[in-house]
């Protein structure tokens, strides 16, 4: 009821400069309204007195609108909205569900292609089981490079067809060389080869993770208060698990979410080849043509003979050979360059190491 003023006797222009006064502190505050008798049927009697059944208790002038709980709104739970379940701040039009301590980070609901309503927002992304694939590091080599050796031997034998050995000489290409012995041979030493420089073929594969999940998150603040011990958040329908929340490392699950699951946010990658690599040569030979003659001094060709690098071959088979002239000496064939083998160095670790424990 609105309180009485006692004003003491005083001129007539005081009275109303005084009345005007609190008239405009009265209606600038907004606390002084006419009030509505009791045992009317007014909205007073449903507990709040807005015609709301919110139960808020804000149209009674004695502030909870109930005798009888001191609330207004029907329930004991003190709060003036009608749901027992919550204390104060209002209500949680949601769920109540167990607080997993400061530790932990959430709300979340793990999705596995995309996040949606009541979970919308992608908070993190979820991995586990990498594969990371195997390195390929091999090497290019150049084409084989081959320098012939002109260096030659004649060697004489004691008796035909290049048998008893006696002596060798060394000869020249181009060069004249008169035979004494029943029969000589000739040998041509191996070339000079080698490979041009070795290019790396770097090919290190992208690592996969056969798990992919994303954690989702409910967006906006959920307002709404539960009981001590206990937050307000929307049900993951839709999602597998249930509610979950997540913490750095590998840690324990808390109360209220059993199910645990280790997830990592990426990868770490530093592996690599070798910058440089080497090749071997092999294979390669040179040949050269020794023509022998029936007279001294290389007079009367009779035919020739080819030696090839590595060899020797009897050019002379008896004394009916009298000089011999070995020609140039070319490259028959280059080879081949076999590469060597390409280290590998780094390794693959996985970064960002998540405990996730779901209710569900």
């Amino acid at each position: 009821m609105r309180p009485s003023s006692i004003v003491p006797a005083t001129s007539t222009s005081t009275i109303l400069a005084l009345g005007l006064a609190l008239g405009l502190a009265f209606g600038l505050s907004g606390c002084f309204d006419d009030p509505v008798p009791m045992s009317s049927t007014s909205v007073s009697e449903t507990g709040d007195g807005d015609g709301d059944p919110s139960g808020d208790g804000d149209g009674d002038l004695s502030g909870d609108g109930d005798p009888a709980t001191g609330d207004g709104d029907g329930d004991l739970s003190g709060d003036g909205d009608g749901d027992a379940t919550t204390t104060e701040g209002g209500a949680c039009e949601l769920s109540c569900i167990p607080d997993p301590g400061p530790a932990w980070v959430g709300p979340i609901a793990v999705g596995e292609d995309s996040c949606a309503d009541p979970y919308p927002e992608q908070v993190e992304s979820l991995f586990a089981d990498i594969d990371p694939g195997q390195p390929s590091c091999e090497c290019a080599c150049g084409d084989p490079q081959v320098t012939c050796s002109t260096n030659m031997s004649v060697i004489g034998y004691a008796a035909n067809n290049c048998a008893d050995g006696q002596g060798a000489n060394n000869i020249n290409p181009n060069q004249c060389y008169n035979t004494f012995s029943a029969s000589h041979g000739l040998s041509l030493a191996s070339p000079n080869a080698s490979c041009g420089a070795g290019v790396v073929d770097e090919n290190i594969p992208e690592p996969t993770f056969a798990v992919s999940r994303l954690g989702c998150g409910p967006g906006e603040f959920v307002e709404g208060s539960c009981e001590p011990g206990a937050l307000c958040a929307p049900d993951p329908d839709g999602f597998d698990g249930g509610v979950c929340f997540w913490s750095e490392g590998d840690v324990g699950c808390p109360a209220g979410y059993p199910n645990k699951s280790l997830y990592v946010t990426g990868f770490d990658d530093t592996r690599a080849c070798d910058e440089s690599c080497s090749c071997s040569a092999s294979g390669a030979q040179c040949r050269v043509s020794v023509t022998g003659f029936a007279n001294d001094n290389c007079i009367s060709a009779q035919g020739a003979i080819p030696v090839n690098s590595g060899e020797e071959e009897c050019v002379a088979v008896s004394q009916v050979v009298q000089s011999i002239r070995p020609g140039s000496v070319n490259v028959i064939d280059e080879g081949t360059c076999s590469p060597g083998n390409v280290g590998t160095s780094g390794e693959v670790s996985e970064t960002g190491q998540l405990t996730v424990c779901c209710s569900g």
